[in-house]
């Protein structure tokens, strides 16, 4: 039996100073194949927007139905699969789950391409098939590869955290909070130009070699010994050889996840947070015209502005909540990120509102970077992949329920609204982005309220439990 090694008395021990997070062999290529995946991703939503509205459906009557068809088949399998998928996540070996999710995603978008025109089809009458039957095939492939995402998803989070010093887990997050916003910020750009000079087929191209340059660097990665057996041990309960039923392992998950003080303040911060981002990104463009008086052509500027925010906030973000910790950083980007919504709602030009979105796009950086890290801290290492996949559908369903309640708001209920009090005056689209800012200010309050003297250490092992 080994023992402890006892140190001298007249030797003080020295904490080795963590090396740099790049430096990490293992992250920093989980991080390429996530920043190259995440530019992939952007070219071909863009693409597909594009390709369907300027293309498939041009000048019919129902295009917008069409482009609503194929996000709405990018978004079902968060709700129909992403619930249950982290007890899949949880029991199998991740890394090779990730590799499978990425084999698939390629073949899947490459069967695409002799679809979109590039050679004839055989046995088909013009070697082409008909609008309709193509969009059902676009969406059941994007519906089949958003499948995929439920299980490579949770996984990859996982996986970080073997990877990953405890002490870095924010910064790490702020790393790909960066990659996301920087695919951002290259991903639609270039888009269009591959669209409009080579057609549909060459987007479509570039989303499939990014699954296939991910799936390469994932499998260079040699991963910790207890991430190759954390679905080995998810399998077991209570006996050698025992097998544990889905709706236990799903009910335990469930259990865990709202046994928890932390967890349940970032469900219900989760929810705040997702009204007022689908607010915010529904009614932008209606904001930017009739409150900041910009042509639609400058729209896309205010997003540009909001993600550099993002962008420059998800690296130094990180290192501020290692030194004043996550869960103050946390309750303060949001508290002052619904400030600046707040200030945004009385904007009236251009170049200030640019400025606000900046400092916005900071915040949201600092809100996005710690809930993982804060998640990773109070969740069992085997029911990770539950926890996320509880959480994400709900965020994602209370943001398309502010995208629909949004549009009633501005189409039905607040045409034609003015309101004055103590001399400053409101119309409907201010009014809504105000009400938001104080939403997100009390969002942001309650969880530095519910959260105030929090230790965030994992419990006890779920199955010890």
């Amino acid at each position: 039996m080994q023992t402890e090694r006892s140190t001298p008395a007249n030797t003080t021990a020295v904490t080795p100073k963590p090396r740099s997070l790049l430096a990490n062999g293992r992250y920093l290529r989980l991080w390429l194949g996530q920043a190259v995946s995440y530019v992939g991703d952007f070219v071909f939503d863009t693409t597909l927007v594009v390709w369907i509205a300027a293309d498939l459906a041009r000048g019919q009557s129902w295009a917008p139905l069409a482009v609503s068809g194929a996000l709405a088949a990018a978004l079902i399998p968060t709700f129909l699969i992403g619930p249950f998928a982290g007890v899949f996540v949880d029991r199998a070996n991740q890394q090779r789950l990730m590799l499978a999710m990425d084999l698939l995603r390629a073949a899947l978008i490459a069967l695409l391409i002799p679809l979109s025109g590039v050679v004839p089809l055989p046995f088909i009458p013009g070697g082409r098939l008909a609008t309709v039957p193509l969009l059902v095939t676009i969406y059941a492939i994007v519906f089949l590869a958003g499948v995929c995402s439920q299980f490579f998803n949770p996984a990859r989070t996982a996986i970080i955290t073997d990877v990953v010093p405890s002490a870095q887990l924010a910064q790490a997050t702020g790393f790909g909070q960066a990659a996301y916003s920087g695919a951002v910020l290259i991903g639609p750009p270039l888009a269009a130009p591959l669209l409009f000079a080579f057609g549909p087929q060459w987007a479509l191209l570039v989303n499939a070699l990014s699954f296939a340059a991910s799936f390469l660097l994932i499998l260079s990665v040699r991963l910790p010994r207890r991430t190759a057996a954390a679905g080995a041990g998810a399998a077991e309960i209570e006996g050698a050889g025992a097998r544990r039923s889905f709706a236990r392992d799903w009910m335990q998950g469930a259990r865990c996840f709202f046994d928890s003080r932390v967890l349940v303040t970032i469900f219900i911060v989760g929810i705040l947070a997702g009204l007022v981002d689908g607010t915010f990104n529904s009614a932008g463009i209606f904001f930017a015209q009739q409150n900041l008086h910009i042509p639609a052509a400058y729209y896309g500027f205010l997003g540009s502005a909001f993600a550099g925010g993002t962008l420059v906030g998800s690296i130094g973000a990180g290192l501020l909540a290692e030194r004043l910790g996550l869960t103050r950083v946390f309750a303060a980007a949001l508290t002052v990120l619904g400030v600046g919504l707040v200030v945004l709602s009385r904007m009236t030009s251009f170049v200030p509102g640019l400025a606000v979105l900046f400092i916005c796009g900071l915040m949201q950086a600092g809100v996005s970077l710690t809930i993982s890290p804060i998640l990773f801290k109070v969740t069992p290492r085997e029911l990770l992949g539950r926890m996320l996949s509880l959480l994400n559908p709900v965020i994602v369903g209370t943001n398309l329920l502010a995208v629909a309640l949004c549009g009633y708001l501005i189409s039905v209920v607040l045409v034609g609204f003015r309101a004055a009090l103590a001399g400053v005056t409101f119309g409907p689209l201010d009014t809504l982005y105000g009400v938001m800012g104080l939403l997100a200010i009390a969002a942001g309050l309650f969880a530095a309220l519910n959260l105030r003297g929090v230790r965030l250490e994992p419990p006890a092992e779920a199955s010890a439990a």
